[in-house]
């Protein structure tokens, strides 16, 4: 399991983020893309428990480590990894429907990847999230 210190510091603060926009009643569909370590998407899925969370990532290491933090905390919320290249069409992205998910959340990739993988989130973002869902960032 990798171990990001950034991860560690930041996703308690994204988490309070999160509590202010995600409704608790009912159950809700996320995609994480570019979940890196793991470390934030399995701190969600403790935190929302309603919510069933899409991990993926470009790099298959980081695919790797999503999966041993997964293993090791035994979530019945968390999806096994799966590849995503952000700066791909959205119909790449592993079978996602449009206006499918309720949750799409990118951490800490916007600021260290191509222009390509930005558009493609914020493009694929548009197809793939219901009418009134969310989009978070986070990363400078």
């Amino acid at each position: 399991m990798l171990c990001a210190a950034a991860a560690e510091r930041n996703k308690e603060p994204i988490s309070s983020v999160l509590r202010d926009c995600i409704e608790p009643s009912r159950p809700l569909k996320a995609l994480e893309i570019s979940s890196g370590s793991g470390q934030h998407i399995v701190h969600f899925a403790q935190a929302f428990k309603n919510v069933t969370w899409q991990p993926s990532d470009v790099d298959v290491q980081s695919i790797s480590s999503i999966q041993a933090y997964r293993n090791h905390l035994k979530l019945d919320n968390v999806k096994s990894a799966i590849h995503l290249d952000a700066s791909q069409s959205w119909e790449n992205w592993s079978g996602f429907e449009p206006d499918s998910l309720d949750i799409v959340i990118n951490l800490n990739m916007i600021h260290i990847s191509p222009i390509a993988c930005t558009k493609g989130l914020f493009k694929g973002a548009g197809v793939i999230l219901k009418p009134q869902g969310l989009l978070l960032t986070y990363g400078v």
